[in-house]
């Protein structure tokens, strides 16, 4: 009879031991704060990085997704919001124990309304490094670790920053415009 009990609560605890595997692995990933464990994670090789379709426009506000991944494909992300018109970065965020899709799910988030396109490493780390030139808030030195040996000078695209470019007036319509106006007509 204790042969059985002993069976039952073995099992018990198997049956147990799986539902918490599968619990943790369906939880979407670890939020840390910036930077937060990113030391180790700076040594796997660079996974997917996303950027905002407006990061060529001068003065835009660009989202940065930067990550890393192991051969189990695990790793960290590290998300920067950045106004390259005056601010700098203006939000960071870390994120540990993500999979290749949560990182493309997290860039979309984080993005907000922004369209989010897959980039080369170095493009990314050198908009996060233009943008914490204008500016930047806690915890980038932190997050930036993350970036490890992928450096911005690797990225022949430039990063227009400053205020965006005025938008021109509309034509006036040109002579026969200026004669309308000139009598009154519209």
């Amino acid at each position: 009879m204790a042969d059985k009990r002993t069976q039952r609560a073995q099992k018990k605890r198997e049956k147990d031991k799986k539902k918490r595997e599968v619990a943790r692995q369906s939880r979407g990933p670890a939020t840390q704060k910036a930077g937060k464990g990113l030391g180790s994670s700076a040594q796997l090789p660079v996974g997917e990085c996303w950027v905002s379709d407006n990061w060529d426009q001068r003065g835009a506000q660009v989202a940065v997704a930067f990550s890393r991944m192991n051969a189990q494909g695990l790793g960290a992300v590290a998300f920067f919001e950045c106004d390259l018109a005056e601010h700098g970065i203006t939000e960071v965020s870390t994120f540990t124990r993500v999979t290749p899709g949560q990182v493309m799910g997290t860039a979309g988030q984080n993005g907000g309304e922004r369209t989010m396109m897959e980039a080369d490493p170095a493009l990314a780390v050198k908009i996060a490094h233009t943008a914490r030139g204008l500016g930047e808030v806690d915890g980038v030195s932190e997050a930036f670790v993350l970036f490890g040996d992928v450096r911005p000078e690797d990225c022949a695209d430039e990063i227009l920053t400053g205020p965006p470019e005025p938008k021109r007036p509309p034509k006036d319509g040109g002579i026969f415009g200026a004669i309308g106006r000139l009598f009154g007509i519209e």
